[in-house]
């Protein structure tokens, strides 16, 4: 069995243009070479340490995220407490910014029929209004 003896290497698991409501929603966090080439799967044993939500099209006036990780693509299993950040938005437009949240999560693959390797899932919604966004998670293995 593999230990975690420390930070070797840091990267970022991904979610492309999720279409964000009010209604809690799963996407994946993990490796897409096509939108985001410098992304990586999510490690078997890693610290998850912050949530980056980069929000466009806000729409219906939302002012925040709301959101936990879950192990499996259900949202069952959840691996964290709920979290809210709210939106700050960019200087130039009132449609477009970011929810930012640290997480510091020591997380370890268990192997359970649900999991995915190098995946973790975001249930993910919007106190108001709806908005696109590409997700973040930071990590470090």
């Amino acid at each position: 069995m593999a230990s975690y003896s420390g930070v070797f290497r840091a990267g970022v698991s991904y979610k492309h243009q999720a279409a964000l409501t009010t209604t809690p929603q799963v996407f994946p966090l993990t490796k897409d070479a096509t939108n985001a080439p410098t992304s990586a799967a999510v490690p078997t044993y890693a610290e998850l340490k912050q949530l980056n939500v980069q929000i466009d099209t806000i729409a219906g006036g939302a002012s925040s995220v709301l959101y936990f990780l879950a192990a499996d693509p259900a949202g069952d299993i959840p691996l964290t407490n709920q979290g809210t950040a709210n939106i700050l938005l960019g200087t130039t437009t009132a449609t477009q910014g970011a929810a930012i949240d640290c997480i510091d999560l020591d997380y370890h693959f268990q192997q359970l029929a649900v999991e995915t390797v190098g995946t973790v899932y975001i249930i993910i919604w919007l106190n108001a209004g709806t908005a696109n966004a590409n997700i973040r998670l930071h990590w470090r293995a």
